[in-house]
């Protein structure tokens, strides 16, 4: 058993079968001696040396805390805790930061607490060898913050001091302060005020510091500010007339570094100037117009002391949009202008350039000038009047009077077409020249020159010619006229034909009124141009170009040889004949590849090969080659070739010859000299052929022939005892016929068969049966050996 016993005779113990024990329950501050008893079931041993020990100090009680709004410090007070030797204050801001302090006493001042904020308050006894707990803590708040960033502007529209600043932690209410020629304030939850009743034109010092419920800041750095300019007085305008310039005078204002002064007129124009004097002119004004003047002083902070605006009159302005129109049936003139502000009348001058002047006044806003000449640019000029002053005119506005009647016509005719002369009319954009026929027919030709050229006038009439000038905007009177006649009549009824054997042309037309002679042309498509005249309605043309399209016109002819030409007939001239016609035989299927150079004219092409017994074959094309069908063997043809358009097809090339390939030999045979050692072959003649080669062909690919002119020939040197396929070839000079029908034989010979028999003789009885294969019925076939004696032999 362990004992604490205090030296107020209080005691406290612990048991335990160990050791050690823990004794709880100790107050705060005390001294007590320690004892242990040893016990066992039945004594209690004597108790040992005491040892001495002090509890932990006791927590500070009464903890209290003051802030000192002069320096932002807290003073923290509290009762003496038992058992401590000495405390340690901290203090803990709400941001998380924390200051403190250490004392042997019961107070302490925290100096190192930032402004504006809330800490907590707590007291700790403090022994060497251990602490004692916190005291509760205390909530205090330290002095606010001096507000940062202080800014001040004129509301110039409202004529105060706005004031700004920053947040200031701690505060609750801010106090704003002007201080100039006089001290005025403002008071705001927020950290923004407008503070009033300043003097214009002065500078003033404004600060701000912020409140709490305890303390209110020290006062924040001083920004300095200018208050708006006074309004300036005395303004008034003095207005050059003949410029339209004004100059803007006024006195003194205070505060004003600089003028600004603005005209703004009736419709809305608006002109300035800006100076540092007290004199400021206006330059640019619109004229006619009813200007209200303001004079701004600027002091770089508002820049809107504005003065009353002073009313004044710029001089009438030069009228605008000046037209001019001409009365083409009086010729007069006829100017008008839009109204003019600030205009009472208008004085209107044109002014020719022959040195003619007329003269026009008017309130309204046109005028007519009946006695302008004509040809003529008259340069206008209107000016506005008042009472005062006269419009500064603008450019000169030139105007043109109708064209004087065009002088001197003249014409000559050419056919039905009319050249028509004139002298120059001053003035004039085009002239148009017209012609009135005795049959009411009207034709006209303009220009911008002085002549031109009326067409498609009628034939065989008479036609008054007359001239127009105009201008931009009227014509002139008409000119005196010029009486022609034109030429006759073009022939009508033109008929042309083309003879396809001649190719030659014959025109015919009906007769014309009036003609002596006519003019028959043809305009060929190559260039070629055929032309004669006669007095017949009747013309052959002979010479005319082959395959080639040709227009042809008929024109008639009066005495002066002017006429009319009729309307073009078309005619196209015989295809050209084929040149350069070529043949080429296809030997071995007896065909004719026709060629030739290409016809003018022609649209298709027939080839025809003519045989000398009357078989002919042909064949067609648009090109320039085609082939013919098969011919008969061993023919002479003729060959040309014609060339033929939609309505002829007379044009023939000259003929080529051709021979086919020779008829194949028919009924071919063949025989055999035994004793020769030769075969003999016969055929029939072939048509065509101009000789013959008998070919013999063996089983191995060997071969013999024999040539010849004859229908028969011997071919020598076969061996014996072989087959052999006899054919005939029948050959001209470029072609050689299919072969014929082929003759098979075998060779057996005299020497053959003595050979056998000696062979025969030589064996053996039982080697008989191999001459099988060497001697066999062709044996009889030489000599004439019966089958039996065939049998026999073998």
């Amino acid at each position: 058993m362990a004992m604490a016993e205090g030296t107020e005779g209080d005691w406290y113990s612990c048991n335990t079968t160990e050791a050690n024990c823990e004794i709880l329950g100790l107050p705060c501050g005390q001294w007590y001696n320690v004892t242990v008893l040893a016990m066992d079931e039945n004594c209690t041993s004597l108790p040992r040396s005491a040892v001495e020990i002090q509890t932990e100090p006791c927590v500070p009680q009464s903890v209290a805390a003051h802030v000192n709004c002069e320096n932002n410090t807290v003073l923290v007070l509290w009762n003496p805790s038992n058992g401590s030797e000495s405390y340690h204050v901290t203090a803990q801001g709400i941001n998380g930061h924390w200051a403190s302090c250490n004392t042997t006493g019961t107070e302490c001042e925290v100096s190192d607490v930032h402004c504006g904020l809330n800490y907590y308050i707590t007291v700790e006894a403090i022994r060497m060898e251990c602490n004692s707990s916190q005291s509760s803590a205390l909530t205090v708040k330290t002095v606010p913050c001096v507000p940062q960033n202080v800014d001040a502007h004129m509301d110039c529209d409202a004529g105060h001091m706005s004031v700004s600043w920053e947040f200031s932690e701690g505060a609750i209410s801010y106090m704003a302060t002007a201080e100039g020629s006089n001290v005025q304030q403002c008071s705001a939850n927020d950290t923004l005020c407008d503070i009033t009743d300043l003097y214009c034109g002065e500078t003033y010092t404004l600060s701000v510091y912020a409140i709490d419920d305890t303390c209110d800041s020290a006062e924040s750095p001083s920004v300095t500010r200018r208050t708006a300019s006074c309004i300036p007085q005395n303004v008034h305008v003095q207005l050059d007339c003949d410029t339209n310039d004004a100059s803007v005078l006024w006195s003194h204002t205070e505060g004003a570094v600089s003028y600004f002064a603005t005209a703004e007129g009736s419709d809305g124009h608006t002109v300035s100037c800006e100076t540092d004097n007290r004199e400021c002119p206006i330059t640019n004004l619109q004229c006619g117009q009813e200007y209200n003047v303001t004079l701004t002083a600027r002091d770089g902070v508002c820049d809107n002391s504005q003065s009353a605006p002073i009313v004044f009159h710029t001089a009438p302005c030069a009228p605008e949009d000046i037209s001019t129109s001409l009365n083409c049936d009086t010729k007069s003139t006829s100017v008008a202008w839009e109204e003019s502000d600030g205009a009472m009348w208008y004085i209107t001058t044109a002014e020719g350039q022959d040195g003619h002047i007329s003269l026009c006044n008017t309130t309204g806003t046109s005028c007519d000038f009946m006695d302008l000449h004509c040809s003529q640019t008259y340069s206008i000029t209107v000016t506005a009047m008042d009472s005062y002053c006269q419009s500064v005119n603008g450019s000169v506005f030139e105007s043109e009077t109708a064209p004087c009647p065009p002088q001197n016509v003249q014409a000559d005719c050419a056919a039905v077409t009319a050249f028509v002369t004139w002298e120059l009319s001053n003035l004039t954009v085009w002239y148009t020249a017209t012609a009135e026929g005795s049959d009411g027919h009207t034709a006209t030709c303009t220009t911008s020159d002085t002549n031109c050229l009326i067409p498609d006038l009628h034939c065989s009439q008479t036609y008054s010619i007359s001239v127009l000038a105009f201008g931009e905007t009227c014509s002139s009177l008409q000119s005196s006229s010029y009486e022609i006649h034109t030429a006759p009549c073009a022939p009508d009824e033109i008929v042309a034909n083309v003879d396809c054997t001649s190719n030659r042309v014959v025109v015919s037309w009906g007769r014309t009124d009036g003609a002596i002679s006519y003019d028959v042309t043809a305009e060929g498509s190559d260039g070629d141009t055929h032309s004669d005249n006669t007095t017949d309605t009747r013309y052959e043309m002979l010479d005319l170009h082959c395959g080639q399209s040709y227009n042809v016109t008929v024109t008639t002819l009066s005495y002066s040889r002017h006429g009319v030409s009729s309307t073009s007939v078309h005619i196209q001239t015989v295809p050209c004949e084929p040149h350069n016609v070529k043949v080429q035989l296809d030997c071995n299927v007896n065909t004719a590849l026709v060629m030739w150079d290409i016809s003018k004219g022609a649209l298709w092409y027939t080839a025809i090969a003519e045989g000398a017994e009357g078989n002919n074959v042909s064949c067609s094309t648009s090109e320039t080659s085609c082939r013919t069908p098969a011919l008969l063997c061993g023919q002479l043809y003729s060959v040309h070739v014609v060339a033929s358009d939609r309505s002829c097809n007379h044009s023939v090339s000259s003929s080529t010859e051709i021979q086919t390939a020779p008829c194949s030999p028919q009924n071919v045979s063949a025989d055999l000299d035994c004793t020769a050692r030769t075969t003999s072959v016969w055929w029939e003649q072939s048509e065509g052929a101009m000789f013959y080669t008998a070919m013999a062909e063996g089983m191995e690919g060997d071969w013999y022939s024999c040539n010849t002119s004859e229908a028969n020939c011997e071919i020598l040197g076969l061996p014996c005892g072989q087959w052999y396929n006899v054919t005939v070839l029948a050959m001209d000079e470029n072609c050689t016929s299919l072969p014929s029908s082929a003759v098979e034989i075998q060779t057996v010979f005299k020497k053959c068969v003595e050979f056998a028999f000696s062979v025969v003789q030589n064996l053996v009885p039982h080697r008989v049966w191999l001459l099988m294969s060497t001697v066999k019925i062709t044996l009889y076939q030489c000599f004439g050996i019966p089958a039996m004696a065939q049998s026999h032999t073998t």
